[in-house]
């Protein structure tokens, strides 16, 4: 009986060791414990970070009076922007002084206006010149009798009567009073005034611009001011403080620009730094334009070659988000936000700015209500 329970005790041990074995879970492979778990919520906002299509329906791309542009490709970028201060070059600014003193009888322009070589500015009425040619009738008689005299006495000396000296003494006279006479004809030419009237004109030394008028009807002027101030009509001149960073970068020959039109060349970069602006001087040459004024101060950029792939959009397709930048590329179904890099240079003078990377040539881009846009993204 004992030898009985055993043999049962062992069959049921067995029994339950078996299915023991058959209900044993799959084992976790090794590797598993060591991934990360995700959360639903996790990856939610991992999606959540990568910039994702604003779906646009045809009416609501009306209603926000949407435009774009085509991103294309960019053959110079602004190096640096630069506030400059617009001179005329050497010689094409002239000062136009009184000759005599005199009092103002009449203008004939005014500040701004444009003139030409040789023009009328004022007139002006100068006792200096009632005296002047009186001078020089007088140096006209003095000269008259000096001929006389020494044609007389030339005659008298050939035919032996006096002395050659008394000859050489007449001539020597004679040369005086055409000296006196051709002295006193100057002064008068130089005025552009007749004796007879008692006045005398200003007249414009150069064809251009009135940039400066300080004179009044009725006033008095001397010869040590210059009533009027003519900028010559030619090229102009942009002088910009360059940063100390940017020197060895500017160079003469490279191009500058103020607007689309106005495209001008770096004539001399000043390599002596000022004390406390630790700055250079740049000179620009610019050609003449109806918008340019001498004294004027304006933003000039400096252009270089772009880098290879760069492309140009409107400056208004770009919009900040936090420190990026970022375009809004058109899509089927709406707009989706891009993360760009832009040049560091300021925008050109076309109101453009380069992208280095991040958008593809062709690609359309949004260049109006860029800040509606960006406030559905943050809602999305």
């Amino acid at each position: 009986m004992t030898q009985k329970k055993w043999l049962m005790a062992a069959i049921f041990g067995a029994l339950a060791l078996a299915l023991a074995w058959w209900f044993k879970p799959a084992a976790q492979p090794a590797n598993d414990s060591a991934k990360p778990q995700h959360s639903p919520q996790s990856a939610a906002s991992e999606q959540s970070a990568e910039p994702s299509e604003i779906p646009l329906s045809a009416q609501q791309v009306q209603s926000l009076g949407l435009q774009f542009a085509a991103a294309t490709a960019a053959d110079m970028v602004p190096i640096a922007t630069l506030p400059a201060l617009i001179a005329p070059p050497p010689n094409a600014r002239v000062a136009v002084a009184a000759q005599l003193p005199g009092i103002v009888t009449r203008i004939f322009v005014t500040e701004g206006d444009m003139v030409k070589a040789g023009q009328i500015l004022a007139s002006v009425s100068s006792r200096d010149l009632v005296s002047l040619g009186a001078e020089l009738s007088r140096a006209r008689a003095r000269l008259s009798v000096a001929e006389a005299n020494a044609k007389r006495i030339k005659q008298l000396s050939n035919e032996g009567i006096i002395a050659p000296a008394r000859a050489d003494e007449a001539d020597a006279a004679l040369r005086e009073a055409q000296v006196n006479v051709q002295e006193n004809a100057r002064l008068m030419g130089m005025t552009g005034g007749a004796s007879g009237a008692g006045g005398y004109a200003l007249t414009a030394p150069i064809s251009g611009r009135i940039s400066h008028l300080a004179v009044e009807t009725g006033k008095a002027i001397n010869p040590d001011a210059a009533p009027f101030v003519i900028d010559g009509a030619g090229p102009l001149q942009a002088v910009a403080q360059l940063p100390e960073r940017l020197i060895d970068s500017v160079h003469a020959g490279m191009r500058v620009a103020i607007a689309p039109d106005v495209i001008g060349e770096v004539m001399a970069v000043n390599r002596s730094l000022d004390a406390e602006t630790r700055s250079a001087t740049l000179t620009a040459r610019l050609p003449a334009a109806a918008a340019l004024r001498a004294g004027q101060s304006l933003s000039l950029a400096v252009m270089g070659p772009a880098p290879a792939d760069a492309l140009s959009v409107p400056a208004t397709a770009i919009i900040r988000m936090g420190d990026q930048h970022m375009v809004f590329v058109k899509s089927n179904g709406g707009v989706t936000p891009r993360i760009v890099t832009i040049a560091d240079g300021g925008r050109s003078p076309s109101d453009t700015r380069t992208i280095l990377s991040g958008l593809k040539a062709g690609e359309q881009v949004a260049i109006s209500s860029v800040s509606e846009l960006k406030s559905l993204s943050r809602a999305d």
